[in-house]
C-alpha cells in the first residue's frame, strides 16, 4: 500500500460496469483496514471539479426490511437521483450496521430506547455498546483514490466532513434529508440533532 495524507491507501480488488435503475455505474471493490468497501461511480469529472458524493452506511433494517424508523433507504434513493441528475458522482458503501455495533445491538438498543424513552445513543451506552463506532476514513481514502479532490458531500454529519478533509479533499456539505412521515421519523431526527447532526429546525 502507498500512503495518502498519512493514511494507508485502499487496495482496488475489482471493477465492473453495473446496470441499475439509475443507469450504468462503475462498481469498484476496495479493501481498506481489513474491510471491504464498495464505491459506485457515475459519469466522469475533471481533476478540479466539485464531485457530488455520498458516504452511506449500510442499514439492514431499512434496505432489506423496509423499516420506517430511519431514513437510510430514502437517503440512498435521493443520492442516486441527485447524482444522476447532476451527471456525475460517487456513492461509497460502508458495512456499519447498528453504528458498527451490528444488527443485534441495533435491535437491543431500539427496544431499550422504546421502553425507557431514551435516545438511541443513550440506549447503546446503557447496554454496553459504543455510542457510535463508525469510522468514515476509509470512505475518504476511496474517494481520493477515485480522483475526487473537491466534494459536494450529501450529508448532515460533521464527522463525514472531517473524514474527507483528513485525506485532503475540499468539502462542501449539502443537506440530505427527507421530510419525516411519522412520529418515529421525527424522533429519529430529534435524536440526531442532539448528537451534533446539522438538522434544520423545520424537520424536528
Amino acid at each position: 500500500m502507498t500512503e495518502l495524507h498519512g493514511l494507508a491507501a485502499a487496495d482496488l480488488l475489482a471493477t465492473r460496469p453495473l446496470n441499475t435503475r439509475w443507469g450504468v455505474w462503475q462498481e469498484h471493490a476496495f479493501r481498506y483496514a481489513k474491510t471491504d468497501i464498495i464505491a459506485l461511480a457515475y459519469g466522469g469529472w475533471e481533476a478540479e471539479s466539485e464531485v457530488t458524493v455520498r458516504i452511506h452506511s449500510t442499514c439492514f433494517a431499512a434496505h432489506y426490511l423496509e423499516s420506517l424508523e430511519c431514513d437510510c433507504r430514502e437517503q440512498l434513493v435521493m443520492a442516486y437521483e441527485t447524482i444522476t441528475d447532476r451527471g456525475a458522482g460517487v456513492i461509497v458503501f460502508l458495512e456499519q450496521d447498528g453504528r458498527d455495533n451490528g444488527q443485534v445491538a441495533l435491535m437491543r438498543a431500539a427496544l431499550h430506547a422504546r421502553s425507557t424513552g431514551s435516545t438511541q445513543s443513550d440506549a447503546y451506552a446503557a447496554l454496553g455498546y459504543a455510542v457510535d463506532a463508525r469510522d468514515y476514513k476509509g470512505g475518504g481514502v476511496v474517494l481520493a483514490q477515485l480522483g475526487v479532490q473537491r466534494a459536494c458531500l450529501l450529508s448532515n454529519n460533521p464527522r463525514k466532513v472531517e473524514a474527507l478533509e483528513s485525506v485532503g479533499i475540499v468539502v462542501r456539505p449539502e443537506s440530505h434529508l427527507v421530510e419525516p412521515t411519522n412520529d418515529a421519523g421525527r424522533r429519529f431526527y430529534r435524536d440526531k440533532a442532539l448528537e451534533g447532526y446539522l438538522i434544520p429546525p423545520e424537520l424536528l
